[in-house]
């Protein structure tokens, strides 16, 4: 599962990337730019921080990934819970 998990996580990477260059070169309304970002978010945080990071075991790279999708959707409840609920699982090392 750690092998297909590093694959997929570089998959992931290159579509970040993709998402990033378009986030900064758009001229976007704001109704746009918070559409994009909220999809960005959930990259970061599902994709990325838990279900390549997190699922591999990497707790502290996890975070910094959920921590980047919560920037930029603050308010996304579920993300929010997710969050708090790894982050003490880190200081417990649970």
């Amino acid at each position: 599962a750690g092998a297909s998990r590093e694959k997929l996580l570089r998959v992931y990477r290159e579509y970040e990337v993709g998402l990033e260059r378009i986030r900064r070169a758009g001229d976007f309304t704001g109704s746009q730019r918070r559409a994009l970002n909220k999809c960005l978010a959930r990259h970061y945080f599902w994709h990325i921080g838990y279900a390549c990071e997190w699922m591999d075991g990497k707790r502290r790279e996890a975070l910094r990934s959920m921590g980047k999708g919560l920037w930029l959707d603050p308010l996304n409840l579920p993300m929010f819970k997710t969050y708090l609920v790894s982050h003490v699982k880190v200081l417990l090392h649970v």
